[in-house]
């Protein structure tokens, strides 16, 4: 006979074997274990549904405590697990069904789960926050610095979320605080990704590394730059973070923050004495990454182009050189090292001509066409992989899942290809065209007039061996065709002097 209780009822994905999974409804709303015909009658109790999954996995999951004790009793695979690897209790920790999880552990269901891409109980604990049951996995003897896939230690979890007493918990335990976690890093620098500034706090008081580097060199300052996270810039700077410190690529902090046209950030880092002068190693500095950002969105308008052009106007304040040559690929010029202005006469932007006019540079600077040599193609071995299920889901609990977004650059990574592609050497560098020159060949009528008033010279060729006029003509540009003709007439009149 059953003892029944008003429950709501349980969803459960019906899988290969109605009965049993009929059964599990049934169960489900039972004070305590008893009997039922269904599992005296001889069924599978292990059998599965399309997912992999038990009735014991998923009775754990669903925090049923009363149907995991009976299908325990009945023989039940505790250490069974599904096409994900979670087992019963890595179900029961991930949703905090604290009950659920100590009867599983007195049936020695096995605490830490196998697998190198399978999260264990206390790391699906961890990063959602359950602390009674962390403190329970941790009494019976759960390891602390496993790293699985994508995730982190238990440690770095809970600091991408947060949960400062969890990870207080973990800290008190002997969690390694400087474990590493081939994304963000440490628990710090998983923490300062997130904007978690608590749990950041706690780990600087626990006495963290502010300086450790991932896997692809970023330290917990280049993380924050790049995630938009003046607060923590702000938190790590006043821990004696290192301002000029450069990842694979050789970008720092401050190129980040260009690239995002975060003024407040930017402003951050250079009242530290960040370098405003300091290359990438694919040529980037930061003035024209500000700048770029600033057009190349197309979107900027208001108050948001404003913030961008004060942080070129930063930048330029603490000593950006506005003649410094950087790289850029533009669209149908090819490869270029050039300076500030020649960027962005290239694309009309005539705010930032005029800005970087107002600051000294030089309007007759030409650039370097820049010619490589073609990178071979990597020969990847393509291996087919079998499909078990094609509704195969993935675990997305809670901000976990944020994790998934970089995994392009793990498996870059693993198939034997650098984070950053480093450039081969130049073959051939040929002295091309300057601001006008570019700006007539992008059809950019107001960007050349505005050059020609601070004395450009329009006889400056390009790579190519065509001036700004050339263009004009070839494009079928007649408003800058006559602006160039009108201009060099009155040059020409004016240096023969009065008849």
């Amino acid at each position: 006979m059953f003892t029944r209780v008003v429950t709501a009822p349980l969803s459960i994905h019906l899988g290969i074997v109605p009965p049993l999974y009929s059964l599990i409804q049934q169960l489900s709303s039972l004070t305590k274990p008893v009997s039922h015909p269904g599992l005296d009658s001889g069924a599978d109790i292990d059998t599965r549904n399309t997912l992999h999954e038990t009735a014991l996995i998923m009775a754990a999951g669903r925090g049923h405590s009363a149907v995991v004790e009976l299908l325990l009793a009945r023989g039940a695979d505790s250490g069974a697990s599904d096409y994900y690897g979670d087992t019963a209790l890595t179900k029961a920790a991930g949703g905090g069904h604290l009950e659920t999880a100590q009867i599983l552990l007195r049936n020695v269901a096995p605490i830490d789960s196998q697998g190198a891409e399978v999260l264990t109980p206390l790391i699906k604990a961890a990063h959602s926050g359950h602390l009674d049951m962390v403190k329970l996995l941790l009494d019976c003897g759960a390891e602390k610095e496993t790293i699985r896939g994508g995730h982190g230690t238990p440690l770095i979890e809970a600091a991408a979320e947060g949960h400062v007493q969890v990870m207080d918990l973990l800290l008190s335990r002997g969690s390694d605080i400087e474990a590493q976690h081939r994304l963000n890093g440490t628990a710090l620098g998983s923490a300062a990704y997130f904007g978690e500034l608590a749990a950041m706090q706690l780990l600087i008081d626990r006495g963290a590394e502010v300086n450790m580097k991932n896997a692809f060199g970023k330290t917990a300052l280049i993380c924050a730059a790049m995630q938009k996270q003046p607060d923590v810039v702000d938190l790590l700077l006043q821990n004696k973070a290192e301002v000029d410190a450069v990842d694979e690529g050789g970008c720092t902090a401050l190129l980040e923050a260009a690239k995002n046209g975060d003024l407040d950030i930017v402003y951050a880092l250079l009242s530290k004495g960040a370098d405003p002068n300091r290359k990438s190693n694919s040529g980037s500095i930061a003035i024209i990454e500000a700048l770029m950002v600033a057009g190349a969105s197309g979107l900027e308008v208001g108050s948001q182009l404003v913030r961008r052009r004060t942080a070129a106007v930063c930048l330029l304040d603490h000593g950006a050189d506005v003649n410094l040559y950087g790289r850029f690929c533009h669209r149908g010029l090819g490869d270029l090292d050039a300076p500030p202005l020649i960027h962005v006469a290239s694309n009309g932007w005539d705010w930032a001509v005029q800005l970087l006019l107002e600051r000294g540079a030089g309007c007759n600077l030409r650039a370097v066409a820049i010619q490589s040599e073609p990178e071979p193609e990597p020969e990847l071995e393509i291996r087919p992989q079998p499909v078990t299920n094609p509704k195969q889901k993935r675990w997305k609990s809670s901000s976990l899942w944020k994790h998934r977004k970089r995994q392009v650059s793990i498996q870059i990574q693993e198939i034997g290809l650098p984070p950053t592609i480093q450039r081969e050497p130049a073959v051939n560098c040929t002295e091309a065209g300057s601001a006008i020159v570019y700006a007539s060949r992008g059809g950019h009528t107001s960007t050349v007039r505005l050059l020609l008033s601070y004395g450009a010279d329009a006889s400056i060729t390009d790579d190519k061996g065509q001036t700004a006029l050339a263009w004009a003509c070839k494009e079928g540009f007649k408003e800058i065709e006559e602006l160039v003709l009108e201009h060099e007439a009155s040059w020409e009149a004016l240096s023969k002097g009065p008849s």
